[in-house]
């Protein structure tokens, strides 16, 4: 898969056309001073990128586009790709985007974490999954009861839910209601 964008940075990059809807939306959303400006008639970058990637009228192809033309983009439109590429069932797709975060010092959040799990879940890949832990355990949002959820569901699917529980309970963070169902449904 052929990674680029403007920076120079490395993104994946899959083809595909722009979203009608989006275009639509933000249409109908503009006052009739703002159709004077073309310019400010979009809705804000942060915006339009997870209404691509997460919504079910979205175009992750259009939000993969636009994320490559956003000279920094912040965690949020990160995690919404990854997110997304779940969603549209390209998972790894979605851990390509993980590890350009990582790798490209992008800040990470717990969030990310869930999202890069998940994306090893559906891609079946056990080896990634403990690769996204191992960073998880380096960063310390191992110890955040949202990245842990994550892992134990993670875990869950490969019979250690429980032993992921136990660590959790020995490194001090209380597990919630998320945690526990994950454990009993292993």
């Amino acid at each position: 898969m052929e990674l680029e964008n403007q920076r120079g940075n490395h993104t994946p990059n899959p083809s595909g056309h722009g979203n009608m809807f989006l275009h639509a939306l933000t249409e109908a959303n503009s006052s009739t001073h703002d159709r004077h400006r073309p310019h400010q008639r979009h809705l804000p970058p942060q915006q339009s990128l997870a209404f691509c990637a997460l919504a079910d009228a979205g175009d992750i192809r259009y939000a993969h586009r636009l994320i490559r033309r956003i000279p920094e983009p912040n965690t949020f439109m990160w995690n919404s790709m990854i997110r997304g590429y779940n969603k549209a069932r390209i998972p790894s797709t979605a851990f390509s985007f993980f590890l350009h975060m990582f790798r490209g010092r992008v800040p990470l959040d717990a969030r990310t974490f869930v999202f890069a799990l998940k994306a090893c879940e559906l891609f079946s890949e056990a080896s990634q999954g403990e690769s996204v832990h191992s960073i998880a355990r380096k960063t310390g949002f191992d110890f955040e009861v949202l990245a842990r959820n994550g892992l134990v569901h993670f875990y869950a699917d490969r019979d250690a839910a429980t032993e992921m529980f136990n660590l959790m309970l020995d490194g001090d963070v209380e597990p919630n209601e998320v945690t526990l169902i994950a454990v009993l449904s292993a």
